[in-house]
C-alpha cells in the first residue's frame, strides 16, 4: 500500500478497508507483544537451566527484562518478605513464631 500511495498520491479507504487496517495494527502489536513473553519465558528456562537464578544464599529468584511480567511482580514479593524476615533476625532467633511465619510466607512464595 505504501508503494502505490507513493506512486499515485493519496490513498483514501472505505470504513471497512480502515477498520480492517486498525484490526490488523492491533493483531500486529499482540503478535510482537507475544514474541516478546515468548523470548522472556525462554530467557527464564535457560537460566533455571544454568542455574544463574541463585545469587548468594537467595535461591529461586529470576532475572527478568519485561516490568509487568508475573516472575518480576513475584521476584519482588519474594524480596521484601526475605528482608521482612532479615529484619526480625535482628531482634529474634530463628525459632520466634514471627521469624517462622515469615518463612513459611517465603517457603509459599518459592512454590
Amino acid at each position: 500500500m505504501r508503494t502505490f500511495k507513493e506512486k499515485e498520491g493519496q490513498v483514501f479507504l472505505s470504513d471497512e478497508a480502515r477498520a480492517a487496517l486498525d484490526t490488523f495494527t492491533r493483531l500486529e502489536e499482540h503478535y510482537n507483544e507475544v514474541l516478546r513473553k515468548r523470548a522472556e519465558g525462554e530467557r527464564q528456562i535457560e537460566v533455571l537451566k544454568r542455574s544463574d537464578a541463585i545469587i548468594g544464599n537467595q535461591t529461586g529468584r529470576i532475572f527478568t527484562e519485561e516490568q509487568n511480567a508475573l516472575l518480576t511482580i513475584l521476584n519482588q514479593r519474594l524480596l521484601d518478605l526475605i528482608q521482612e524476615r532479615d529484619t526480625l533476625l535482628i531482634n529474634y532467633t530463628p525459632d520466634h513464631p514471627q521469624v517462622t511465619e515469615q518463612q513459611n510466607k517465603i517457603d509459599k512464595c518459592q512454590i
